[in-house]
């Protein structure tokens, strides 16, 4: 039911494992020729080919073999993009589930642990139709209308520092609820801000804050008010 979310971009080694391996083996080899007295030429030969070999062959090697880290590169726009709505539909997507431990499980995947019950509040309360007597809708579509990346960089996150980038998003959400053999359906179009961390776990929504909440007419709203007009 979950949408499938990209994972964080690693660090990369300044110096992976076979980098490492090639300098051992070259030392090993020359060391080697060195010992047998070999010519300096001839030595310096056997460390080389060796050393060509594992770059060639780029091994794995042991993970202790590498040292540093790179910083990963910056996201680009689409990655970012793609990655923020995918947790975001999937936000929605959790109420799909029926029991209320369920939900939590799903949305636990794309929403931060301290963000967690106010999401969980704050959607369900969206969901609720007051004109039906506080009947509980059903999503029928999430359409993201724009998702703008703004900036990137670090926050504090599970007791460190974390990878994290914030987007502006507008979006609409179109919920339906059935009863008494009646469908009623209804779209509220939002827009907020949102910061996402790479967490353990993967990214998560750290942060949100909506800033615009509004009632708006669905296509088939407005398509059943055109046929009562032509009727009449």
């Amino acid at each position: 039911r979950l949408e499938r979310v990209p994972q964080p971009p690693l660090a990369r080694p300044l110096m992976p494992a076979w980098g490492t391996l090639a300098v051992a083996v070259f030392v090993v080899a020359f060391g080697a020729a060195a010992i047998a007295r070999r010519p300096p030429r001839a030595a310096l030969a056997a460390g080389l080919v060796a050393a060509a070999g594992v770059l060639v062959l780029r091994p794995a090697g042991p993970a202790f073999l590498a040292f540093g880290t790179r910083v990963p590169d910056s996201m680009s726009e689409p990655d970012a993009r793609a990655t923020f709505e995918a947790l975001h539909a999937n936000l929605y997507r959790a109420f799909d589930y029926e029991s209320e431990s369920a939900v939590y499980d799903a949305l636990a995947r794309s929403v931060s642990g301290e963000l967690l019950e106010e999401t969980y509040l704050s959607v369900r309360r969206a969901l609720v139709m007051e004109e039906e007597g506080g009947a509980m809708s059903r999503v029928v579509a999430v359409r993201p209308l724009e998702t703008r990346l703004e900036s990137q960089g670090e926050i504090d996150a599970e007791g460190g520092r974390a990878r994290a980038f914030t987007v502006s998003a507008l979006w609409q959400v179109d919920g339906r609820v059935t009863h008494w053999g009646h469908a009623h359906d209804r779209t509220n179009e939002y827009e907020g801000r949102f910061t996402v961390a790479a967490e353990r776990a993967g990214w998560r929504i750290h942060d949100a804050e909506i800033t615009r909440q509004e009632r708006v007419e669905s296509d088939s709203v407005k398509n059943d008010k055109s046929r009562e007009s032509d009727e009449l």
